[in-house]
């Protein structure tokens, strides 16, 4: 049980590698969501529900999700969020090609926030 959990402790380094294992197109950008959704990976969904991306239920696609908790999805490990981000961009994203294609898709679809493309690139330089 020992080495579970420590295979499944949080650490920004195994989000990145976990990111890029799963082929998740754009890691940079996707490392960078991650942080703004999560609040630099100290949020309240984080914390309780492994949720890095602020995901919602999902309810046209695949997804790990095990439930609902304040009204976002919830998950047994952070690694089931990003494999839901990937179903995610699978079913969404798949004609996406470029990096500047994915930045149009988050301006248009993805956060309420005006400047949240804006924190975004600006995470993913740093």
């Amino acid at each position: 049980m020992l080495v579970i959990q420590q295979e499944n402790a949080f650490s920004e380094e195994k989000l990145r590698e976990y990111i890029i294992g799963l082929n998740v197109k754009f890691p940079h950008i996707v490392f960078a969501q991650a942080k703004l959704e999560s609040g630099y990976f100290k949020s309240t969904i984080f914390r309780e529900n492994n949720n890095l991306f602020g995901m919602k239920i999902a309810t046209r696609r695949p997804t790990t999700n095990k439930g609902e908790n304040r009204g976002h999805a919830a998950f047994d490990s952070w690694k089931e969020s990003v494999v839901d981000y990937a179903f995610y961009q699978a079913r969404y994203l798949g004609d996406i090609r470029t990096e500047a294609e994915y930045i149009q898709y988050l301006k248009a679809n993805y956060a309420e926030d005006p400047g949240y493309v804006d924190k975004v690139i600006k995470l993913s330089r740093k």
